[in-house]
């Protein structure tokens, strides 16, 4: 898998999603994130798809993080985006686009 992926939102619109180590330190940027499991190449199981303002933050007290855990995540994709709005209408698109294992709105 190279270090990226790209997936398309209902809109059409494509999005590039840098692709990190499932415990990488991230700093505090904001963005969108997907966790995903690498299968087989080229191909990835699409998990939980969120937004947040700080990914140093995020992920230890995530309200789905057993849930999440026991679909054996092992990448995770990050766009960083600064803009709240950004955030949030990049998270909708993608989730209206596409199916997450764990994902509860949009599906």
């Amino acid at each position: 898998m190279n270090g990226y992926f790209k997936i398309k939102g209902k809109s059409g619109q494509e999005y590039t999603f840098s692709v990190y180590d499932i415990n990488a330190n991230l700093g505090n940027k904001g963005g969108v994130y997907i966790f995903g499991k690498h299968t087989i190449p080229n191909k990835i199981k699409l998990i939980y798809c969120g937004k947040t303002h700080d990914f140093s933050e995020r992920f230890e007290r995530h309200h789905k993080k057993d849930e999440i855990l026991k679909h054996h995540p092992n990448i995770l994709g990050i766009l960083h985006e600064e803009k709240e709005n950004m955030r949030v209408k990049i998270e909708t698109d993608i989730l209206e686009g596409n199916n997450f294992l764990c994902n509860d709105q949009h599906n």
